[in-house]
């Protein structure tokens, strides 16, 4: 599987919606104000964790700074996602956007 383009992260009051793999997969934000790479991670339901980065959002992310700061930012995030075969899969991604590590600046 390939990565997506980058999207225009959606903004749940305009009814707008996350365009990700109900199944595995990796994801990551970029903040187009910073121009830096924000934020990644996978899941078992990509779609479900990039909600949980909305306010309000299904999911049960304990991390209210990246809410805020998505929230914060949201006409300036884009994102993009690559879907897995299985969870195996989706941590070797992962895996090789964790070694990238230095590109995620995540500001405060």
């Amino acid at each position: 599987m390939s990565w997506t383009k980058f999207r225009t992260f959606p903004n749940p009051q305009k009814e707008e919606y996350i365009y990700a793999p109900f199944g595995y997969g990796v994801y990551e934000l970029y903040d187009r104000n910073t121009d830096q790479f924000v934020l990644f991670g996978r899941s078992k339901n990509v779609a479900a964790r990039m909600a949980s980065l909305l306010k309000g959002g299904s999911g049960n992310r304990n991390n209210q700074e990246k809410i805020e700061y998505v929230t914060r930012n949201l006409n300036n995030i884009v994102y993009r996602t690559k879907a897995c075969k299985n969870e195996k899969e989706s941590k070797r991604e992962e895996a090789k956007l964790r070694e990238c590590k230095g590109k995620y600046t995540f500001p405060t």
